[in-house]
């Protein structure tokens, strides 16, 4: 089992061994929280660390963020994730296209569908323009209130979208690399890369056009007809982007 600690200094092997100690303490925190739709204060505060993720080493935008979260918090983020995740599977919230974080999909359903379209496209004797696009920093500015306005669009009670808003109001980081620490700074926009709900977030604010963080545009083309093609194809374009401002991102 994975020991490292979380801010609180409480390690995963820690709650391991003394699980049955803790047993009852934390089935009267996760139910409270949950009946009344508030979140620890404590376990809002979550330092991260830079993850090189490609290109030069020397440059920042080549890194994500990755939250330290807590442990104890962690199993009750589990508990949310299980419950909402099985309402919006019930519900058929998700759209049957987005692939990404989704149970039983991946990339290959994605790349099976776009490889669909295109054969379609050349049993009709048309051509296809693909434009590949990827959303940069994605989880780092989702804006909260469209977030939370889309959990509340959805459906889930008020005890529910309450413990949302206080899952995500006054939540604080700071940078932590090689045990020195930035000034502590509120959280504004993001869905705490590396938390166990932000893919599931993510999911909702995106849904239903972008495969976890990238789409791909497809548009099928007479082939003495380039030009229009290309003009149908910036259109797209404008409004997948005019779309990400209004409904994901805080710019």
């Amino acid at each position: 089992m994975h020991t490292a600690n979380g801010p609180d200094n409480i390690s995963n092997l820690f709650i391991k061994n003394t699980k049955d100690t803790l047993l009852i303490p934390l089935h009267y925190i996760y139910n409270y929280s949950l009946l009344h739709g508030v979140y620890p204060e404590q376990w809002k505060y979550s330092p991260w660390t830079p993850l090189h993720k490609k290109g030069s080493i020397y440059k920042r935008e080549n890194y994500r963020p990755i939250s330290l979260c807590n442990n104890l918090s962690k199993i009750l983020d589990k508990i949310v994730f299980r419950t909402l995740y099985n309402f919006l599977e019930k519900h058929e919230l998700f759209n049957k296209y987005n692939y990404g974080f989704e149970r039983k999909s991946s990339c290959e359903h994605n790349l099976s569908m776009l490889l669909h379209n295109v054969y379609n496209n050349l049993d009709k004797n048309c051509d296809s323009i693909i434009l590949f696009l990827d959303v940069v920093k994605a989880f780092d500015k989702v804006d909260h209130k469209i977030l939370l306005y889309k959990l509340n669009y959805m459906g889930k009670d008020f005890i529910v979208f309450k413990w949302f808003i206080n899952y995500l109001c006054n939540r604080f980081s700071r940078c932590v690399i090689h045990g020195y620490e930035s000034e502590k700074y509120p959280i504004q926009t993001s869905v705490i890369q590396g938390s166990v709900l932000a893919t599931l977030l993510w999911s909702i604010i995106s849904n239903p056009y972008i495969f976890a963080d990238d789409t791909a545009l497809v548009e099928k083309i007479e082939r003495d007809d380039i030009h229009n093609a290309f003009n149908v194809i910036q259109f797209d374009i404008d409004q997948l982007l005019d779309w990400a401002k209004n409904k994901i991102y805080y710019i």
